[in-house]
């Protein structure tokens, strides 16, 4: 069997077109070079080199090895830097979950971002409610996830981490020709008279305190007609009716000027924190550790920008 060692001497004897500056630049023994040259020749049965009294000659098997040769070792070298990249993470699948807002700008924008960086990553994305992703991450099929921040909401078994990322307000919204929007001086009182869509999330997590809002104004809690877990279906029952929802701005100004309205309500705030969340017992690989890297920093861009607060620590 030929040995990549014997392949690396050949090719440097060939180089120098000497026994001895091949041994030298090899940093070896020039016996050493010339065992190996003839147990190459031993396994081929063939004669790749003739020696002669001014240097060496190769014959016409050795030119068709040394043609061959350069491609093994870049081959060798090749698989050398895919096992390095595989093993540093920067290559592979990464299997991620994201719920809700950071569907918009966050999670698209870093992932691009990251896979310009590092083109050989591959992002499988999946999205679901929080409840679905948190089933995801404890059975392993997911290796994070983007979301609310709900601490409570796992096992008190089970040691996850999070990572804040920032405040995303949430604004009662309309259609732009909703009856409110001709109103003045809009009130929380006001809002009862029409129909409400809420997700799901804020059923089972209460996640913008809606509620608790609308009881210290001793009003009694707004019931949601629909219930949804697509923001999209959302946004086309609000913009075909008088229903009232709750959405991000940034989620707002992707839909076009003029088709939606912000209802300036006082006495009513919502900012619910959001971030990354992964199991704390559980190695991260390199490439998840760039995501969650770019995801950073493109949250960064986002507070810069206005489309979200700075998460207060």
């Amino acid at each position: 069997m030929i040995k990549v060692r014997q392949i690396q001497f050949f090719l440097s004897v060939i180089q120098y077109k000497s026994f001895v500056k091949a041994a030298n630049s090899l940093n070896v023994s020039q016996p050493g070079v010339s065992k190996a040259i003839r147990e190459l020749e031993e396994t081929l049965q063939v004669k790749l080199i003739k020696r002669h009294l001014n240097g060496i000659e190769i014959t016409e098997y050795g030119k068709i090895l040394e043609n061959y040769s350069h491609l093994i070792l870049k081959d060798i070298s090749n698989a050398e830097k895919e096992i390095k990249s595989l093993k540093e993470g920067i290559i592979g699948d990464i299997n991620i979950g994201v719920a809700f807002s950071p569907r918009i700008y966050l999670v698209p924008k870093a992932t691009i971002n990251l896979q310009k960086k590092f083109p050989n990553i591959n992002l499988n994305i999946y999205a679901g409610s929080r409840s679905d992703l948190i089933l995801r991450l404890l059975e392993g099929k997911i290796d994070l996830f983007v979301s609310a921040i709900v601490p409570e909401d796992f096992p008190s078994t089970e040691k996850v981490k999070s990572i804040p990322l920032y405040k995303d307000t949430q604004f009662l919204v309309t259609r732009a020709k909703h009856p409110l929007q001709l109103k003045k001086n809009v009130s929380l009182k006001d809002t009862l008279n029409f129909d409400w869509i809420l997700p799901e999330h804020e059923r089972t997590l209460n996640l913008f305190n809606i509620n608790n809002q609308f009881w210290k104004n001793d009003l009694n809690n707004p019931k949601a007609k629909i219930i949804y877990n697509s923001a999209n279906f959302a946004l086309n029952v609000i913009k075909n009716s008088d229903y009232i929802g709750i959405h991000p701005k940034q989620m707002i100004e992707t839909q076009g000027e003029g088709v939606f309205r912000i209802l300036n309500i006082k006495g009513i705030k919502m900012e619910p924190s959001y971030g990354i969340t992964y199991l704390e017992n559980k190695l991260q690989r390199r490439s998840a550790e760039l995501l969650i890297e770019e995801l950073i920093l493109v949250s960064k861009e986002m507070i810069e920008k206005g489309l979200v607060k700075k998460f207060d620590k």
